[in-house]
């Protein structure tokens, strides 16, 4: 089987060991790496893509002991589009690229890919590992390093304790800060309805319960 998948990778992590991994299990892999261009259009800083070319070469051969082709990637989409592939390999945040590059190969009359959705990995704090949350020092590897802030809203004082005490369970050991509605960059926003409780981190992952202990427990009873 041909699998494509495709990314910045700018600081390599467990993320992408995992989406990395998913793929050699299928079969081809063809990786597609943003062009400076694409880079700069997006609004990132990151090292060129000599570099991080480089860099995913030598991190494929130490952790899989394989070779992968590795094209450019000018905009979004890459030889997805078009290309002779059978699978995409794609996590929770790129999954909705995948529908979108589907759409574009039926309007061309190709085969659609078969999506692979490779879950996230959480990092200690229950939210996903990513490239920006290495280079802001949040975390080192999956472990977090920072005070952790949540975002309380609601005026409901058995609700808000409902909440610190799940944090408190799951985290006992971490340094977490909590307020209402005064912090506009928290880690976590907590909010209540009358189904349940919305649990939904900075990276915008989101995890539902009828309590907060239950909306928590898909980040870390894992």
């Amino acid at each position: 089987m041909k699998v494509c998948l495709g990314g910045t990778f700018s600081i390599l992590h467990e993320g992408h060991e995992a989406l990395l991994k998913k793929a050699f299990e299928y079969g081809e892999v063809t990786i597609g790496i943003t062009s400076d261009k694409l880079v700069k259009k997006l609004g990132k800083r990151v090292a060129g893509y000599e570099e991080r070319k480089n860099n995913l070469e030598k991190f494929i051969m130490e952790k899989f002991g394989k070779k992968a082709v590795i094209v450019m990637l000018d905009d979004p989409y890459g030889p997805a589009v078009d290309g002779d592939f059978d699978a995409i390999v794609v996590s929770p945040e790129t999954a909705g690229g995948a529908d979108e590059i589907n759409k574009m190969r039926r309007k061309k009359g190709l085969k659609e890919l078969k999506v692979i959705l490779v879950p996230f990995v959480l990092a200690d704090d229950g939210i996903p590992v990513s490239s920006s949350r290495i280079r802001n020092e949040e975390i080192k590897g999956k472990k977090r390093v920072k005070e952790l802030v949540i975002k309380i809203k609601s005026s409901d004082k058995e609700k808000i304790a409902e909440a610190k005490a799940a944090f408190k369970k799951f985290l006992p050991h971490m340094k977490i800060k909590f307020d209402d509605k005064t912090i506009n960059n928290a880690d976590y926003t907590i909010k209540f309805s009358p189904e349940g409780c919305i649990v939904e981190d900075k990276a915008g992952y989101k995890t539902t319960g009828k309590t907060a202990e239950e909306a928590l427990i898909p980040r870390f009873n894992h």
